[in-house]
């Protein structure tokens, strides 16, 4: 089995600055998608934020609709977490729509192999709504408890390894003394379900452009860079289990300007 993965998209009709290029976007998830045909993956994920909100709302759904088709062209089966910015964008049913024809909630699982995956929504506040667009605070990610229910449900008995796919961070990081504001605000209740389980391998995680790494309880908390950081840079992750009787084969890389560098592997078991 392979897997690619990739994180912050962020298209949107607004100008590039020195540090996020919005209007690459469509060349940067070409320059993913070609790099998964080359590997011949099995399916492939994005950790949420695959729009931004630009200077209207007139564009949002067409460059949704771009985004499909390069996606849908490729004909490699697509998962999707959703992000605080998909939510600034759209409405969240008319992005599961595209993408996830029948998924009426943004918290689901799949299995592949002999993995499972469960993928989680992190667009909750405090009191357990989900949030829109004039709702939403970026810094201020909750789990709701009625999906805390769900995913020990999810997990339970499950005799198979389980990835988790998030959007919002779920280790305990801080910054400045405080926790990161890119930390779901429940972290502990969620990471209290995945430590408990003992089927965790890994978390898999957006939001936090830099990136980041971790290790809780035996579990590693991989934050993917953002593909909207940097003109040329590309990062993704590139999953594997060809070749392992056990475990997966995690590989971080850069396509900027056509190339492939690696940058970290990390072997999960």
């Amino acid at each position: 089995m392979k897997f690619g993965v990739f994180a912050d998209l962020h298209y949107a009709d607004k100008e590039n600055d020195t540090e996020r290029f919005f209007q690459n976007a469509p060349e940067k998830l070409k320059r993913c998608i070609q790099f998964f045909q080359k590997e011949k993956v099995d399916f492939m994920i994005c950790l949420g934020d695959l729009l931004d909100i630009g200077k209207g709302k007139a564009g949002q759904k067409q460059r949704l609709m771009e985004l499909y088709k390069i996606i849908g062209d490729s004909e490699i089966p697509f998962y999707l977490c959703l992000g605080n910015h998909d939510i600034d964008a759209l409405p969240c049913q008319e992005i599961l729509a595209a993408f996830l024809p029948g998924q009426e909630r943004g918290y689901y699982s799949f299995d592949r192999g002999r993995f499972h995956f469960t993928v989680l929504d992190t667009n909750y506040d405090a009191a357990g709504k989900h949030y829109q667009e004039e709702t939403m605070k970026w810094d201020r990610l909750y789990v709701s408890e009625e999906q805390l229910d769900w995913l020990l449900e999810d997990l339970k008995g499950i005799e198979k390894q389980t990835i988790i796919l998030t959007h919002g961070n779920l280790d305990e990081r801080t910054r400045n003394g405080e926790m990161d504001p890119h930390v779901v605000k429940n972290q502990e209740a969620v990471r209290k379900i995945l430590q408990e389980n003992g089927q965790v391998l890994a978390v898999l995680q957006g939001h936090c452009h830099a990136g980041a790494f971790s290790v809780e309880k035996g579990i590693p908390y991989l934050t993917l860079k953002a593909l909207v950081d940097g003109r040329e840079k590309t990062p993704i992750l590139l999953g594997t289990t060809e070749g392992q009787e056990e475990g997966m084969l995690l590989k971080f890389l850069d396509l900027a300007e056509g190339e492939q560098k690696v940058e970290s592997c990390i072997f999960l078991r």
